[in-house]
């Protein structure tokens, strides 16, 4: 369940949604997450989200997937920022 044990970015000691301590199931401060842009045609399709981190951490964690149908290629883009 820990940010950690998934495919995005790690904040050491950090959770993009930290759980309550006695609940495994239960988030205390969801973060914000939403689809930025999402694109499909016969030669590519490319999907933009982010996550806005809930506090402490204070982050955006923004990723792009972009998938090429010609070459059956993928590229993953990450970019991380600190909330103002």
């Amino acid at each position: 369940r820990q940010t950690q044990a998934h495919n995005t970015v790690y904040a050491p000691g950090q959770e993009q949604s930290p759980l309550a301590r006695h609940s495994l199931f239960r988030v205390e401060a969801p973060s914000q997450t939403r689809v930025r842009h999402w694109a499909a045609t016969d030669a590519y399709t490319l999907v933009i989200a982010e996550v806005q981190w809930a506090a402490p951490a204070n982050l955006t964690h923004r990723r792009a997937v972009l998938y090429t149908a010609a070459e059956r290629a993928w590229l993953v883009a990450d970019y991380v920022q600190p909330l103002p």
